[in-house]
């Protein structure tokens, strides 16, 4: 989801996993470089850092994201949770 290029509220990128859960693993890819975490209000914004990791591992997130755009679970995944988002 994420991976669009997009920002997004932390909460809405998988709403039915744990609040506590999720802050877990936005803090370890936050502290890895690989996502922005940007605080807006009450509300935090997350975003792929895709420019910076192409630039320092070039290829290695189409690597990973490409075989996935083309597995079924995956994509009915994200279409529900993107169908399901909350306003």
């Amino acid at each position: 989801m994420i991976a669009q290029g997009d920002e997004f509220l932390c909460c809405d990128v998988l709403p039915d996993i744990p609040k506590s859960t999720m802050t877990h693993h936005w803090r370890i890819l936050r502290d890895s470089g690989v996502v922005w975490q940007q605080r807006i209000g009450r509300e935090y914004r997350l975003s792929l850092r895709r420019e910076d990791l192409d630039a320092r591992f070039p290829g290695l997130l189409n690597a990973i994201l490409q075989p996935l755009a083309h597995d079924p679970v995956t994509t009915d995944t994200i279409n529900h949770y993107l169908l399901n988002k909350k306003p």
